[in-house]
């Protein structure tokens, strides 16, 4: 089921002013650490992987990336949002030689192989449609998480 992962307010960041990925994991992984979701390891493990295996999506306008790390570090299936200020370059996940300027990433704590497949689907599903993309960039905190949960939960799509 899809309410085995969890999104909370906390682990939502809007118009975050960042001056790198290692602080912008850092900001995004807190919240899931303080609330016992993920080992202290976690953002550093997620840094190491997305330079090995990158995250960036160049959609039409709006850039996207999707980091997570191995399951090991993660104790509980959960999700944090961060919509950048100002867009920070990642590597595209199928091209790493280019890079793609990033404004929203849905860092993923995934512990468990079928929920990690189920949940990419879902938020691949989501990120292909630019008005929830716009929703998610334009939104507050509350709007974004209302959003998000019922989109991971199966909830109808409420993009207009």
């Amino acid at each position: 089921m899809a309410s085995e992962i969890k999104i909370f307010k906390e682990a939502i960041h809007t118009h975050l002013n960042v001056n790198d990925k290692a602080e912008l994991i850092s900001i995004l992984a807190k919240p899931l650490l303080e609330k016992n979701y993920v080992t202290a390891e976690f953002a550093e493990k997620v840094l190491e992987r997305e330079e090995k295996f990158p995250t960036g999506l160049p959609l039409k306008k709006i850039g996207v990336a999707i980091p997570h790390t191995d399951p090991k570090y993660v104790l509980k299936n959960a999700i944090s949002i961060g919509v950048l200020k100002k867009p920070l370059p990642f590597k595209v996940m199928a091209s790493p030689e280019q890079s793609v300027n990033v404004e929203i990433i849905f860092l993923l704590a995934l512990n468990d192989s079928e929920k990690h497949l189920e949940i990419l689907q879902k938020l691949i599903s989501l990120i292909q449609n630019e008005k929830a993309l716009f929703q998610i960039l334009n939104g507050s905190k509350d709007e974004i998480f209302h959003f998000i949960d019922r989109q991971l939960k199966g909830g109808e799509s409420s993009y207009d």
